[in-house]
């Protein structure tokens, strides 16, 4: 997704893609939270080669938080700077409270002529990580970054400074800032409670997590991976669907009756006197609360949960 405005990416889980899983850069006031993305496919289809990565993150004010990262050999994220949109004053970006698990080659690095926020994400090497002790590597010196309170598996010492080793590379020692760039409202806990609430929580959890995001999860936790492909068995790092057993069973009850197929039902729509036989009345507001009856609907489907 780019080149966009006013976009929220909440409670997904997004695996198997080409190229990236999941790109979300050069679009004004975007967030993606709560969000799983795992396991790229590497050794694939792609005209490049292997190419098996996470995303790229950035934007005009863009938030990232309370997602994971999974099984990807590299841009976990890859920041994308301004290098597209050409404006460095309004590239902010705000990346806190996700967890990053078994990148390969590289994990997070770029943000060129871009302000990065990098606060207290977990970051957990695994059988496929080379740089364990890595948080970022900014690609040249016209990025700015503040990066504080992350969490890096294994190495206490980079936990307890994040400036010690944890951001590498040939410009590590350009663009430090010591005061975060301005960013929205995000309730941010240590990095050691994102990781059990992210765990707990992120993905598509609603009414239940299928087996694939099960998998990635006890993953994570263990410091393991089951599958793998050309880069290893067991590497975490696969190469199709089918080195994982292929596409999940997926069960689903009948869908309620949906007379004007507007995505509300008939019965929700008489309860909050709409015209089920409307099919324009799903982008109006009847209770003037600032969201659609669209809107409305799908929030109360979770209203249950918590995060």
């Amino acid at each position: 997704i780019y080149f966009q405005k006013d976009i929220m990416i909440d409670h997904c889980s997004l695996s198997w893609g080409l190229d990236e899983v999941a790109t979300v850069r050069d679009n004004e006031n975007s967030t993606v939270q709560w969000c799983i993305i795992s396991e790229s496919l590497n050794h694939s289809f792609h005209p490049k080669g292997d190419h098996g990565y996470g995303g790229i993150w950035g934007g005009i004010g863009a938030t990232f938080h309370h997602n994971l990262f999974a099984h990807h050999t590299s841009r976990t994220p890859r920041f994308n700077g301004s290098r597209y949109h050409g404006e460095p004053e309004q590239e902010i970006v705000d990346f806190r409270n996700n967890v990053i698990y078994n990148w390969g080659f590289n994990g997070a690095y770029g943000g060129e002529g871009g302000h990065q926020n990098v606060v207290a994400n977990y970051y957990k090497y695994g059988p496929a990580s080379r740089h364990k002790d890595r948080i970022v590597e900014p690609l040249d010196s016209t990025g700015a970054w503040f990066i504080a309170d992350n969490f890096v598996f294994g190495y206490p010492e980079i936990t307890a400074d994040n400036w010690s080793g944890g951001v590498q590379g040939e410009f590590a020692a350009y663009g430090r800032v010591n005061s975060p760039f301005p960013h929205p409202s995000v309730t941010t806990q240590s990095a050691e409670e994102a990781f059990e609430l992210v765990l707990a929580n992120a993905g598509a959890v609603f009414p239940t997590r299928d087996a694939v995001d099960r998998r990635i999860v006890k993953e994570v936790r263990t410091g393991t991976a089951t599958y793998g492909g050309v880069w290893g068995e067991h590497s975490g790092i696969i190469d199709s669907q089918s080195n994982v057993g292929g596409w999940p069973e997926l069960k689903s009850a009948e869908a309620p009756k949906d007379t004007d197929a507007d995505g509300m039902p008939n019965s929700w729509e008489l309860k909050h006197g709409l015209n089920p036989e409307d099919p324009d009345d799903r982008n109006d507001d009847q209770n003037q609360d600032g969201y659609t009856n669209l809107e409305n609907y799908l929030n109360e489907l979770v209203s249950g949960i918590e995060h």
